[in-house]
């Protein structure tokens, strides 16, 4: 993906109003399970537990995550 379309992304997404934090602790041991088995970094997996608890799909970059959530049953767009 090149700056151009990351930073168009940044913005749309900046402009939603619906947008809620979510506290990463709820999620934390369901991701370092997900994160050590796959080889991943938790970061990447607190993605893929929060889209499952969203029942959500999951767009990505990062062929490993996306990887990862398929494993974890999640489903996963991967952006190229």
């Amino acid at each position: 993906m090149n700056i151009e379309i990351a930073i168009d992304i940044l913005r749309d997404l900046k402009s939603l109003k619906n947008l809620t934090p979510v506290d990463q602790n709820r999620y934390i041991e369901e991701s370092l399970k997900i994160a050590v088995v796959n080889g991943i970094a938790v970061y990447d997996a607190l993605f893929i537990v929060l889209a499952k608890e969203l029942k959500m799909a999951l767009a990505t970059c990062d062929r490993n995550q996306a990887e990862a959530a398929f494993k974890s049953e999640v489903k996963a767009m991967l952006v190229e």
